[in-house]
């Protein structure tokens, strides 16, 4: 085999392992919000819920709550605010709104622990609305 030969093959085992290492997992589960007369009122308490403050204290009260968990897993937590509208062929139409619990991970560890918790608290959170 050529050097030149032998150092393309290195450069591809490089560039795989490389990439290998940059796979990023992703889970999440949304939280129908139920409380509030409209819409609007609907989205203003998900954008409240869905703030970095907010997110900061979620990953503190996580980690009372998981044992063994991270704060390297913990920076992979988000929260959404969305607002969705559906539309059936028969023309109806329907809204709602929703707060994501998002999970981004390097798929070394479970995140469901994370997430399950993450719902627990803010399902309470936002009935006792």
């Amino acid at each position: 085999m050529t050097r030149s030969a032998t150092l393309s093959r290195a450069l591809v085992v490089c560039f795989l392992l490389l990439c290998t290492g940059c796979v990023r997992h992703v889970e999440s589960h949304s939280i129908l919000i139920n409380v509030g007369s409209s819409i609007d009122e609907k989205l203003e308490i998900a954008r409240s819920i869905a703030t970095p403050a907010r997110l900061d204290l979620l990953r503190q009260e996580i980690k009372a709550r998981v044992p063994g968990v991270t704060d390297a897993q913990l920076q992979g937590l988000d929260l959404r605010a969305a607002r969705s509208v559906f539309k059936g062929f028969d023309g109806s139409s329907s809204e709602s709104v929703t707060v994501t619990v998002v999970v981004q991970h390097d798929g070394k560890f479970a995140p469901e622990p994370m997430i399950q918790a993450a719902v627990a608290i803010l399902d309470a959170e936002i009935s006792g609305r």
